[in-house]
């Protein structure tokens, strides 16, 4: 077996460990007192890889949907993140406490104060199955289900495939829920279903559900499965319109394949942002920007510390920062993000053979350093690689890099839990 593997079993201490955690989370919204479930699915973090599962779930603490609630905020009183460390369709819950569906549906009666029909749930493949599960214990108010499970039993080798599936074959407590079609179709409760036409699973899956009045699909011309929207306001358009339109829109394209594109014009040409928001007054915008960053400032924060520590723990382990950097042929190299953690770095790098060539910071002008800092508008020289210390916004850094230089561009959290 390959040493980075994640066994998702009992046997993974780490993965354990893991499962003690909350494994929920709850941002509070400035809008109508509306309740919001994202529901992750298996793809939260990917491949099962030790090192992966490390940074994504232990150091990131990721949850899908992330992208969207920064926007919904505006428009629902409560978000609610939701999420399975053990990739096995929820079967035992997301904890140690909450071990199974029934306690999680539980929970989340407690915590949707508004009642069922004051909760939108929403999830992907297995996480649009527990979303479909849940609307329909809930009475919600709408369920969007993007390529999510309707029968387990249907999915091929699923149940042996999945370690927990296997283990709770037998047990009612958990077993109840490997077909939830009859489920969905008694609550009666609107579920908005989109799947991929040309992808096998999804196919099959639809099989088990298409005479159900109250799921209302639409095919992707797709053979991916999840596939999604790909504008945040168009998911927003959908959580907080009204159903009818919707329903309307489903029954007039009902069985015909739309590739993403086509299903976005059509979503905006029945919906407008004042829709959306018709009976939902959104707040002032001041206020949730202070909200907002303020959340994002802690998360932030959250993700430097631990990167820091993890830095310390390099260190009294005895490894050498400069060695892996040429060990990857990495010579010249230029540090983006000038601030502590970039200045640390040089100081780190100072009098071995890693020569640093110039930093690169937005705030260049002000910034008074022992190298050249620069700005990303300025021409940037050619380097062996560039490290970006700004690590909670690294995936927007390093597409604006690559857009300038033709090195690799590369996180120092990503440098420091390799080594």
């Amino acid at each position: 077996m390959d040493p980075r593997g994640l066994n998702l079993d009992d046997s993974n201490l780490i993965l354990n460990a893991a499962y003690e955690n909350d494994n929920y989370k709850i941002i509070n919204g400035v809008g109508e007192d509306i309740c919001l479930v994202f529901c992750s699915s298996h793809g939260v973090y990917f491949p099962n890889e030790m090192e992966v599962f490390n940074e994504t779930i232990i150091c990131n603490d990721r949850y899908e949907w992330a992208h969207v609630a920064t926007e919904m905020i505006y428009y629902v009183k409560k978000i609610i993140f939701i999420r399975d460390v053990r990739k096995n369709f929820y079967v035992t819950g997301i904890n140690h406490k909450i071990d199974c569906i029934d306690k999680l549906i539980e929970f989340l009666k407690g915590e949707c104060v508004g009642g069922g029909d004051k909760t939108i749930v929403v999830g992907t493949s297995a996480g649009g199955y527990l979303a479909s599960i849940i609307g329909a214990q809930l009475h919600a108010r709408a369920v969007f289900n993007f390529s999510g499970q309707w029968n387990l039993y249907g999915t091929g080798e699923v149940i042996r495939e999945y370690y927990y599936l296997n283990k709770f074959a037998n047990s009612g407590k958990h077993n109840k829920y490997f077909d939830i079609s009859q489920l969905v179709q008694d609550s009666g409760v609107p579920i908005f279903y989109f799947y991929a036409q040309k992808n096998e699973p999804d196919i099959k899956q639809m099989a088990y559900i298409h005479n159900i009045s109250n799921i209302y699909s639409f095919a992707f011309d797709s053979i991916r499965h999840g596939q999604g929207l790909s504008m945040t306001e168009n998911y927003i358009k959908l959580f907080i319109s009204d159903n009818e339109s919707l329903k309307k829109l489903s029954n007039s394209y009902h069985g015909i394949p739309l590739e993403a594109g086509k299903m976005e014009c059509l979503i905006n040409k029945i919906f407008s942002c004042e829709d959306a928001s018709k009976d939902i007054p959104r707040v002032e915008k001041d206020k949730v920007k202070k909200i907002l960053n303020k959340q994002q400032l802690s998360d932030k924060h959250l993700v430097l510390f631990k990167m820091m520590n993890q830095w310390v723990k390099v260190k009294q382990e005895g490894k050498n920062l400069a060695s892996n950097l040429l060990k990857n042929g990495y010579n010249k190299i230029a540090i983006y993000g000038m601030s502590y953690v970039g200045e640390t770095l040089v100081r780190e790098l100072k009098g071995t053979n890693i020569r640093v060539i110039y930093g690169i910071d937005q705030n260049a002008n002000s910034i008074s350093a022992d190298i050249d800092v620069v700005t990303m508008e300025d021409d940037l020289t050619e380097v062996d690689v560039v490290v970006v210390t700004s690590i909670y916004f690294f995936d927007s850094i390093k597409d604006k890099l690559m857009s300038k230089i033709t090195c690799p561009v590369i996180s120092l959290e990503d440098i420091l839990y390799e080594m």
